[in-house]
């Protein structure tokens, strides 16, 4: 402030104001769960992951990607409990800006690979341009057991009856578990189809559970009815 009379005082004649700018914050979790607590080769695996915003700001053009990925052939979708479609998944999905209170449904499934063994894992994490205050719950591991660890069953009839069952990897051959026996008949191998022409071979590999049966030749000696 000033006048054209004199001051004796002009230290109070001007006064500063500080107004300190918030930053930017927004806390961002992401969190995901499998379909179901185990699953097996070669079955469909969705994963129900879903987006929040903490606050205290908004979170400028969060994305939601895979570091990584347990399944194949990965499709996503944002909307699809309303009928969304799916889209293929390329690794990432960039989200909308999400206000404080906000949550996004994701949906992202493929199928689990033909050897899969021990657990398939999927790793999820979120993030935005906003600073993050807490980022220990940007990021979520989903582990699924694999059941059956890659293992075929094959099993070996006889006249309808089990005569042996084995387990195998998966892609491995299956051993010849023996010829049983049938009186009168002469043993012809073990076959996959009832008209499959070749018998099944031992040293291909096993691509899944199968069952085998034993075909027979009729040896016994034919009579001839007298007149």
């Amino acid at each position: 402030i000033s006048s054209p009379t004199p001051d004796p005082n002009t230290a109070n004649n001007s006064a500063i104001i500080q107004t300190p700018i918030a930053s930017s914050a927004a806390d961002l979790e992401i969190t995901a769960n499998a379909d179901r607590a185990q699953t097996n080769p070669s079955e469909t695996l969705t994963y129900a992951i879903t987006a929040l915003n903490y606050g205290p700001s908004s979170a400028l053009a969060p994305t939601v990607a895979t570091d990584e990925l347990g399944i194949i052939q990965p499709e996503y979708s944002l909307n699809s409990l309303a009928g969304g479609a799916w889209q293929p998944w390329a690794g990432s999905v960039a989200l909308p800006d999400m206000r404080p209170g906000d949550s996004l449904p994701i949906l992202l499934r493929g199928i689990v690979p033909a050897d899969a063994s021990g657990l398939v894992t999927t790793v999820v994490a979120i993030s935005s341009p906003t600073p993050d205050p807490n980022t220990a719950n940007n990021t979520v591991i989903i582990q699924t057991p694999v059941t059956g660890a890659g293992l075929c069953a094959v099993a070996f009839y006889s006249d309808c009856r089990l005569f042996a069952s084995l387990s195998v990897p998966r892609g491995e051959p299956v051993c010849d578990p023996g010829v049983p026996c049938k009186p009168g008949y002469l043993f012809a191998g073990w076959f996959q189809h009832p008209c499959a022409r070749c018998p099944w071979r031992f040293d291909q590999p096993v691509a899944g559970d199968m069952n085998l049966c034993a075909r027979w030749v009729d040896c016994r000696p034919r009579r001839r009815c007298g007149r």
